[in-house]
């Protein structure tokens, strides 16, 4: 064999191999959507235990559906509870606007401005008006609470802790609640000065 040239075979392009089996047909991949309202149902099932997933299914809705009020005010819930208060606030007005009739949307921006600003006078506006929307929603009438006492209004204070007993009287806050009922009778009837401290 000495002195036979064997022609040049080139070796198979590794590459060009890899594209073939690429463009076998592959089995078909079924793709489900979810609507803005499944979205926000399964985000609300989780929101606590894993915010950060709920937050990407909420921005999925909204992405979906971009006026859907619930799924505003509950990412603004996500966001307030991950301390992001400024995107939180956003979202609650922006629902506040899209539907005034909203009684959430006021009162969690009325939770921004009692716990975040500082603000009793504009949490008062909010809670007042949550209250006014949905005249059962019991949070609103203990934060409204909150801020008549952070105002110096004692009296409203008490009518609205009240209130709250009489809408849940075994709620989150029925304890608290009563114990701002006890140390408001006290300040009136002692004449005590008025002694603003936030809590619960």
């Amino acid at each position: 064999m000495s002195g036979t040239v064997v022609p040049f075979q080139p070796r198979q392009d590794v590459r060009l191999s890899r594209r073939r089996l690429a463009r076998k047909p592959l089995a078909p991949v079924v793709t489900i959507r979810l609507n803005a309202d499944a979205l926000h149902a399964i985000a609300t099932q989780i929101d606590e235990q894993e915010p950060e997933r709920a937050e990407r299914m909420y921005r999925a809705a909204l992405m979906s559906e971009p006026g859907h009020v619930l799924c505003m005010v509950n990412l603004g819930v996500v966001l307030f509870r991950m301390r992001r208060w400024t995107e939180a606030r956003d979202l609650f007005e922006q629902a506040a606007c899209l539907d005034p009739q909203n009684p959430e949307a006021a009162y969690n921006l009325g939770y921004y401005y009692l716990d975040v600003r500082g603000d009793a006078r504009m949490a008062l506006n909010r809670f007042t008006a949550s209250s006014e929307l949905d005249p059962a929603h019991a949070d609103s009438w203990f934060n409204r609470a909150q801020a008549h006492y952070q105002l110096g209004d004692r009296a409203a204070a008490r009518a609205c802790y009240r209130r709250y007993l009489h809408l849940d009287s075994a709620g989150d806050w029925a304890d608290s609640a009563r114990a701002w009922i006890l140390r408001i009778d006290r300040e009136l009837a002692t004449g005590a000065p008025l002694r603003l401290q936030g809590g619960r």
